[in-house]
């Protein structure tokens, strides 16, 4: 039976990493190593999880890591443990598939097939991410949720994982663009999924969600050999849902908010085009 790392990270998120730890122990699947990351939360709260998961892998940072450092640091402490397959996936997430990881790990029989994913619904049982819901993000298809996807360990060493230069935003869509470039096929098993409750670290930051979204699609488009045309109508797609969050916050004034949130925007697209391209 193939090894396989479960990778969380939080941020003041004890209570749902402590859900989702509890939906996949009910997976049938047998050989798991779990490990969860506390990136620097408020309070200590996490032992609770020492003593409800004494078999848990935890790791206390010595600085807040950006989300993609987080899980490059405990993907490869998965990987040096001797784990073929990593699942890097949030921990705001839970009502796993009982034979979730059987369906995916059968998925990977084709050794060039690097990463898999699965349907992904929300909290209400609506898909987020499902056969009917496959996107084209920056010119690439999509199929599998940013939310949790497995990747072959020796497919996440060969493009040297996430990349840390994004932070957060678009990883998911650069590290499956690497993938291709490397002949790794991406696939996804729809016959089993997870629930994602959406929102419940980036919540609490508004102003960096707006700036690293904004930033990270120019960034990305830069990267990316696409005509001019396709580059603006993708920018776009992924721009709209932030700027529509810009008249909308459920932390802060409006009259506050508004103001602010589009200078940021503003410094986003500014860093974006400026900043050296990712490679």
């Amino acid at each position: 039976m193939k090894k396989i790392g479960v990778l969380l990270s939080q941020i003041n998120g004890t209570q749902l990493t402590s859900e989702c730890l509890s939906s996949l122990n009910e997976c049938t699947y047998e050989n798991i190593n779990y490990y969860v990351g506390d990136n620097f939360s408020d309070s200590l709260d996490i032992v609770t999880i020492f003593e409800k998961y004494p078999n848990v892998n935890f790791f206390l940072y010595k600085k807040r890591l950006n989300y993609c450092e987080t899980f490059n640091y405990l993907a490869n402490k998965a990987i040096s443990d001797g784990c073929e397959f990593i699942f890097m996936v949030n921990n705001d997430t839970k009502n796993f598939s009982m034979d979730y990881f059987e369906q995916i790990i059968s998925t990977f029989e084709d050794r060039q097939v690097g990463m898999v994913g699965s349907a992904c619904l929300d909290y209400e049982n609506n898909a987020i991410h499902s056969s009917n819901k496959l996107k084209n993000k920056f010119g690439e298809s999509v199929v599998i949720p940013t939310e949790g996807f497995i990747v072959r360990a020796s497919a996440w060493k060969s493009v040297g994982g996430l990349d840390e230069r994004l932070e957060m935003y678009g990883e998911d869509i650069k590290l499956i663009a690497d993938l291709n470039k490397y002949g790794w096929k991406i696939k996804s098993n729809y016959n089993v999924s997870f629930a994602h409750l959406g929102g419940a670290t980036v919540k609490n930051f508004p102003y960096m969600k707006i700036y690293l979204r904004t930033r990270n699609g120019v960034l990305l488009l830069r990267s990316f050999k696409l005509p001019t045309k396709y580059k603006m109508r993708y920018l776009i797609d992924w721009i709209l849902p932030t700027l529509k969050s810009l008249f909308s916050s459920n932390n802060l004034s409006l009259i506050v908010y508004t103001p602010l949130a589009l200078i940021v925007f503003i410094i986003g697209l500014i860093v974006g085009l400026v900043k050296r391209k990712l490679n």
